[in-house]
Formats: C-alpha cells, sequence, structure tokens
C-alpha cells in the first residue's frame, strides 16, 4: 500500500469530515483537504516505507509503516544533509525541537515505557531522525526495533485512526 507516493485523498485527508477531530482540526484553522506535500526531498527508500503526517518548519514528519510501535521519522528539510552537523545552527537547533516535540506528542497519545530517538542513517543516507515509542510488552523489547524483521503493516482502518491522532496532535500549538 503505498497511499504516500500515490497521493492518495484519504491518506492525505485522513481526518473524516463528520468527525469531531475533524471538527476541532477545522477550528485550529488547519486546512488539510489541499494539503498536496512537496516531498521531492525524501529518499526513496523513506517514501517506499512510510506515510506523510505533517511539515513543521523546518522538517518534515512521516509514519513508519509499521503498527508494531507509533514510529515517527523527522526528515529535516534541506539539501544534502547527510549528518547532523550539515546543518547551520539554526536549523539544527529548530529540527532538535521538533524532533522534541514528535517524542511529547508520542508520549502524550500512547504513553509509552520509553521514546527511542536515533539518526542512524546506514541503510538510507538522508539525514532523518527516527521518533518510536517502546513498551515492555512490545515485540522486541529491549532490544532494537532492528532486530525484528517482521514488519506489520498498517490496516487501512488503524492507519487512518493513527494518521487522525497525529495530524491533530501536530496541529495543536
Amino acid at each position: 500500500m503505498l497511499l504516500l507516493q500515490q497521493g492518495c485523498a484519504n491518506c492525505h485527508c485522513a481526518l473524516q469530515q463528520n468527525s469531531d477531530s475533524y471538527k476541532e482540526f477545522q477550528m485550529l484553522g488547519a486546512s488539510h483537504t489541499s494539503v498536496k506535500p512537496d516531498l521531492s526531498f525524501v529518499h526513496p527508500r523513506l517514501l517506499a516505507d512510510c506515510f506523510w503526517v505533517c511539515d513543521l518548519s523546518f522538517s518534515t514528519v512521516l509514519l513508519m509503516n509499521n503498527a508494531h510501535w507509533p514510529w515517527l521519522i523527522v526528515v529535516p528539510r534541506g539539501v544534502n544533509l547527510v549528518e547532523l552537523q550539515d546543518m547551520d545552527d539554526k536549523m539544527r537547533h529548530g529540527v532538535w525541537g521538533e524532533v522534541n516535540r514528535a517524542g511529547s506528542i508520542l508520549q502524550k497519545l500512547f504513553q509509552p515505557k520509553k521514546i527511542n530517538t536515533a539518526a542512524l542513517g546506514n541503510m538510507v543516507p538522508q539525514l532523518h531522525i527516527h521518533v518510536i515509542a517502546r513498551f515492555e510488552n512490545d515485540i522486541a523489547w529491549p532490544k532494537p526495533v532492528w532486530c525484528i524483521e517482521d514488519k506489520k503493516a498498517y490496516e487501512e482502518k488503524a492507519l487512518h485512526a493513527r494518521m487522525d491522532d497525529l495530524r491533530l496532535a501536530f496541529a495543536k500549538p
């Protein structure tokens, strides 16, 4: 299911128009129905593995298509960013603020035991930061999520519910 690449209206407009979340989203002044994100700077592997959640001031937030964990990927917007030190001070500070926000949102929504934050780049050379909610009863605990090769793709209903929750949380100041 590559909803991200296909530009599926259901994925980009995950909030159901009759839901309380949609009404609250509208009250926040967000117009998600016309959102067509520019993902031209995002590495093809991330596009294949993730769904677009939102754009922030310094980065784009993606959801990893692995339902084992609430797993966000923060992708700084910039050219030829491979390492953290490739960003200037203003951008680095802004991106880390957005990584912190992503972790806070995962904590609030899911109450995990731990938030794992990592920028590895071994498989995808483009700078991106994983922000993963971990639970003592998750399939990999206490090992790293990369130890589990059994990916569990989101079912459509669960994906849309997860996207609704995340987009609503990121839309709040």
